[in-house]
């Protein structure tokens, strides 16, 4: 589903490879967060910091 959304914005990147990176990234952060590995504090700076480079800005 996700490579049918956004496999078109892959620009460089191979399509798979990029939704896998893209998918990897919420993940990872979500995962570390709740282990306490990263501070939640900073959670919604993170996640704005992800959701910018991915959207081009």
């Amino acid at each position: 589903m996700l490579l049918d959304t956004l496999g078109g914005i892959a620009e460089d990147a191979e399509p798979t490879l990029f939704v896998e990176v893209f998918w990897s990234a919420p993940h990872g952060l979500v995962t570390l967060t709740r282990s306490g590995r990263l501070p939640r504090k900073e959670a919604s700076r993170r996640l704005e910091v992800l959701v910018d480079r991915f959207a081009g800005h």
